[in-house]
């Protein structure tokens, strides 16, 4: 038992790793660039700290069990169904993160010492996290499935991987992009490590034909989105702060939601309650 804790415990903390690496690379670039990150990480947690660790929570029990009966077909339609949960909320959300990332930023820390200018930077690194939040969400869904079925090392030795790339990409990538470089390895280094869980996942068969019709539709839904906070982003662009944010956060949330509505986005477990 506690060997598995060990390996579980390791395989958990990857990501908390790679946000130390972020911080002791960007005490080597200046002043300001820690603050920078923190505050771009603080945000992009927002989401996988709240869905992402809350569906990982709630999915092993009920792959444990799923497990137990020796049935794959319900480990299948469970993961698919929480792929597409989480997809209604993370791809929009990344999507946002990107295009008004400084915005966010501003209008929540731009005060006192913490200038535009800085804002503006830790607006970059923040859009520069979110390209790889799609595969923090998908790490945090697949890892319960091995927990369940007993297979922690697998885990382990991504998550491994994940560190150990990260700290080789930030090290190229820090003298090019500076701190941006740094938030840009760690969502490569998150979206590969999702991909090698995913192909794992495939060859044990945890996983079958991906919901693609309602992914497209959410899709739409981000494009509509994004075309709303671009319009937004024309009608006032001097408005600057908590208001601007409100606006493009309101705007670009109504956007998407009402083009879910319409296109039948909304993953039935939200519609049942």
């Amino acid at each position: 038992m506690w060997r598995r804790f060990v390996t579980a415990s390791a395989g958990a903390v990857a990501m908390q790793i790679n946000l130390i690496v972020d911080l002791v690379l960007a005490s080597l670039i200046g002043v300001g660039a820690i603050s920078w990150l923190y505050y771009a990480d603080r945000i992009v947690q927002l989401p996988l700290g709240v869905i992402g660790i809350a569906l990982g929570t709630a999915l092993l029990p009920r792959l444990s069990a799923q497990f137990r009966a020796d049935d794959l077909a319900p480990v299948r339609q469970t993961l698919a169904d929480a792929m597409t949960f989480a997809s209604f909320f993370v791809l929009p959300a990344s999507v946002a993160l990107v295009m008004i990332g400084p915005d966010i930023i501003t209008g929540l820390f731009r005060y006192g010492a913490f200038s535009m200018a800085d804002a503006q930077a830790s607006g970059v690194a923040l859009a520069a996290y979110a390209i790889g939040l799609p595969g923090h969400f998908l790490v945090k869904i697949l890892q319960p499935a091995f927990y369940a079925d007993h297979r922690p090392g697998l885990v382990l030795g991504v998550s491994v991987a994940m560190v150990a790339t990260n700290i080789i990409l930030s090290l190229s990538l820090m003298p090019h992009f500076g701190h941006v470089g740094l938030a840009l390895a760690t969502s490569i280094s998150g979206l590969l490590a999702a991909v090698a869980l995913m192909a794992a996942a495939l060859r044990a068969g945890y996983v079958g034909a991906l919901p693609g019709a309602i992914l497209v539709r959410i899709l739409a839904c981000c494009g509509m989105m994004a075309a709303a906070l671009a319009g937004i982003d024309l009608v006032m662009p001097m408005v600057s702060g908590v208001l601007r944010m409100a606006v493009l956060v309101g705007g670009g949330g109504a956007a998407f939601l009402i083009t879910a509505f319409v296109l039948r986005a909304v993953p039935r477990q939200l519609i049942r309650g």
